[in-house]
């Protein structure tokens, strides 16, 4: 009933005079664009807005002989990857794609896409010439580019307030987490409780370097660093075999004349290899280069094995071997823009820009699935007993390792609720155009409930295991306490146990310091006889022995007074024969 307020996509003429903001304004030039942003950042309310302005205005500040946007040979080199990718849709065909590199190449594919609905992949780093393209051609909000570039270190992390939108205010802008599981080691060893200190080593160490990794991206991204360059915003140990690599997948929808346009910006870009100072390198990890491995992210469709050799013939001999390569770090996100949208009804995908991003949303769940799994492993490693029965240690590094991954867990189940949250409300956030025909209507919705029973389950899914963090974050306290508690009644025991004999040393050695051991026995001159000593410390340890019992008797005493007085007191309670009879007469005399 909420979609009838939605604006539908028909381009018959009857409905274009009733369609509200279907003309389209003039593109902005690059520099226009940019000298916006920068406006806004000089005010009081656009604070937030200088990194971003700084960035996009950057290639007007640079000395021309410098600017590497003004020489061909760099924008036309052959060789290398494009890290931009332009769908274009149209009726019920396939849709059209065009690689970019350049303003240039996508200056003349926007004006060949000119009245075709539009999605853009921008893949890793993008330099501040084709944001400033892209954002001046579609009149992008440049909130979208300013959430996406809002990268922050560990240390200026918890300094700054973040700034955040509110989503009636942000309804064209989505933020989507992106996880890449890997593993360090493929051993067995490694589950033994004295790993503990490598892991503690190993994050303390990624963490230092995935700064300097920030830091670096932070200083050379308007200048020096290339296109499409991955970016990586955390790092996480879980345990000491496996670590997860944190990413954003960005999605901004709006309006553009009849149709509309989405950019969808992927953090996955470049293979990540080719970064030697990167946090996930093998050095960093304390393991061989061959160990380090990242795990693809399955998404199972049935009968897809069965088309596994119409994948392989779109597949080109060049990306078949190169995966083979052992120093390539691959992700399964930076593969997300080929072939996208094969899966999905092209004809409902042309009308409906949410039914187009399903496959984003579907790629997010499944990441997202696969990470509650690791987190899961981890759980079930920490709370295994063989590990904490004999080490008190390895309990208290569990407990850490627990909160550490719970920390981790609640952040995630915080993002899954918020696109939950989109996917139950989203009729009422966004006015993003919808399809009008029964038939891609059902498409769009099935597609749509789909995602919502799979985010929901994820949403249960997470808070079961937040509970099971904390069940056994206190189960690892209380088996702490209880290791705690028994060493301390074995060091009372042990006190006892010194305590008894000093009660018998300490009159000893007070005897044999009075009588100075001067006995006849002894020496020569000694006037006294050993016997004394013997007698006078044989009343001394008798002494003491009465002294150290005396309060174990009394208590005893009071004890057998206690319970004496208990029994006479029951004794009086209960009736005797006599009185029983005595009762009952009285009972039927009554009748």
């Amino acid at each position: 009933m909420s979609s009838q307020s939605r604006p539908v996509l028909d381009k018959s003429p009857s409905n274009s005079k009733s369609r509200t903001n279907t003309r389209k304004e003039r593109p902005l030039t690059d520099r226009e664009y940019a000298d916006r942003v920068k406006s806004y950042a000089r005010l009081s309310t656009g604070q937030h807005y200088h990194s971003l302005a700084n960035f996009l205005f950057a290639p007007y500040q640079r000395n021309v002989s410098i600017n590497t946007t003004s020489k061909p040979e760099k924008k036309l080199e052959p060789e290398k990857e494009r890290f931009v990718t332009m769908y274009t849709f149209h009726g019920q065909g396939s849709p059209q794609t065009h690689q970019i590199s350049s303003p240039l190449e996508f200056s003349q594919a926007a004006d060949t896409a000119e009245n075709l609905n539009t999605i853009i992949f921008l893949r890793g780093h993008q330099p501040p010439e084709m944001l400033n393209a892209i954002g001046a051609r579609y009149r992008v909000d440049p909130e979208f580019f300013r959430q996406h570039l809002d990268i922050t270190t560990r240390t200026t992390r918890y300094g700054v307030i973040p700034s955040t939108s509110l989503a009636s205010s942000s309804k064209n802008i989505l933020r989507l987490p992106s996880v890449t599981l890997a593993s360090r080691s493929s051993s067995s060893e490694i589950i033994q409780p004295h790993h503990q200190g490598i892991v503690s080593r190993i994050r303390d160490e990624t963490a230092r370097l995935m700064d300097a990794h920030v830091d670096r991206y932070l200083q050379n991204r308007e200048a020096c660093l290339r296109s499409g360059t991955s970016i990586v915003r955390n790092l996480s140990v879980h345990n000491p075999q496996h670590f997860s690599l944190e990413q954003e997948i960005s999605i901004y929808v709006a309006p553009y004349g009849r149709e509309w346009i989405s950019i969808i910006w992927l953090d996955a870009g470049s293979d990540l290899g080719q970064d030697q100072h990167g946090p996930w390198q093998a050095k960093t990890l304390q393991c061989e280069s061959w160990e380090v491995q990242f795990h693809p992210i399955v998404q199972h469709r049935p009968g897809v094995a069965l088309d596994s050799k119409h994948l392989l013939r779109r597949t080109t001999n060049f990306e078949v071997m190169n995966e083979k390569e052992s120093s390539r770090l691959l992700q399964t996100a930076a593969r997300l823009h080929r072939n996208y949208g094969e899966n999905l009804d092209h004809e409902t995908m042309t009308v409906d820009p949410f039914y187009a991003l399903t496959e984003i949303f579907a790629f997010v769940a499944s990441s997202e699935a696969q990470l509650l799994a690791l987190l899961q492993l981890s759980l079930d490693r920490e709370l295994t007993i063989e590990l904490l029965s004999p080490y008190s240690l390895q309990t208290r590094s569990a407990l850490w390792n627990l909160v550490y991954n719970k920390q981790f867990l609640d952040a995630h189940l915080r993002r899954l609720q918020d696109i939950g949250s989109f996917l139950d409300n989203r009729m009422k956030i966004v006015d993003w155009p919808c399809t009008s025909t029964p038939t891609t209507q059902k498409i769009s919705s099935d597609a749509a409930e789909k995602l919502r029973l799979d985010y929901a389950h994820l949403i249960a899914r997470a808070r079961e295991l937040s509970a099971a963090f904390d069940d056994g974050m206190n189960i690892l306290q209380n088996n702490s306490m209880i290791a705690e508690s028994q060493k301390a009644i074995q060091q009372a025991e042990g006190v006892a146990k010194l305590t008894g004999l000093a009660f018998f040393f300490i009159p000893l050695s007070l005897t044999a310091s009075i009588f100075g051991m001067n006995v006849r026995q002894f020496t020569d001159g000694g006037s006294q006889s050993i016997w004394v000593w013997i007698v006078t410390s044989t009343v001394t340890l008798l002494f003491s022995y009465l002294a150290l019992n005396w309060g174990n008797w009394r208590l005893t005493e009071r004890m057998k007074h206690v319970r004496f007085k208990k029994r006479q007191k029951q004794k009086r309670s209960i009736p005797s024969p006599a009185q029983v009879f005595q009762e009952f007469g009285k009972g039927d005399v009554g009748v």
